[in-house]
């Protein structure tokens, strides 16, 4: 169930939010815009190969890291929310299920350590826009696109690391204040070495496909858990 429905489902929806404690989640990935940063991308691509598009495709290479970027912001953006919005139910918790407060307590002390940072990717697109820069230097730009994948693969797996145990630390806590209560399993975890070798392998095309499938994933969450919220708020 969305968010929105939800929100139809409730009359008083916006009454089980009132007060400084909890607000609604922030709206969703936008999934147009995902799917705007791989048209781009392939066009950019295409033209790579067409004599005398040079400029057209840096530009094409440019806007296809803007709208990637928007996205990569957006998915900080509401997971980050997403934890403020947990601590915060975490404390209405306290009161209402006082006999479970030691195993509340340290499910709050894990959550509260989850950091979406966006360091490497700020590092990864840098080499990007160096990579776009170097376009007529084939060292530079292969030696700088090199660098950039693998900063994107680590940010990649810390992102999904931090995802996932966000994931697992509110679904044990949903078990431990109401048994068989766990979230849905919405994140797949993904290793170091598969990235790696899928974005080689696809000539990192699979960064797109990852663009995509995580932002769907982002949005399943957050609809499986503003839905369980609800259920302990009413």
């Amino acid at each position: 169930m969305s968010t929105e429905e939800i929100r139809g489902e409730n009359e008083n929806y916006e009454e089980l939010y009132e007060g400084d404690y909890y607000t609604p989640e922030k709206g969703k990935i936008n999934i147009n815009l995902a799917r705007l940063t791989v048209i781009c991308g392939l066009i950019g691509i295409i033209t790579s190969f067409i004599p005398n598009q040079y400029y057209l495709t840096i530009i094409l290479g440019i806007l296809t890291a803007i709208f990637q970027t928007m996205v990569v912001l957006q998915w900080k953006s509401i997971l980050s929310n997403n934890v403020e919005n947990t601590l915060k139910f975490i404390k209405i918790m306290y009161g209402k299920y006082p006999e479970n407060e030691k195993d509340i307590d340290s499910v709050r002390g894990s959550i509260r350590m989850i950091n979406f940072s966006l360091n490497l990717y700020w590092i990864y697109l840098l080499l990007y826009f160096l990579t776009q820069v170097f376009y007529f230097n084939y060292f530079l730009a292969y030696a700088t696109n090199f660098f950039s994948v693998i900063f994107i693969i680590i940010f990649l797996r810390n992102f999904f690391d931090s995802q996932s145990y966000l994931e697992n630390s509110k679904s044990k806590f949903y078990e431990k204040i109401s048994p068989g209560s766990s979230l849905l399993k919405c994140f797949r975890r993904v290793s170091l070495a598969k990235i790696f070798i899928l974005l080689i392998i696809t000539l990192g095309f699979y960064w797109w496909y990852i663009l995509l499938t995580n932002s769907h994933e982002i949005n399943r969450y957050i609809d499986s858990d503003e839905n369980k919220k609800v259920s302990f708020l009413r």
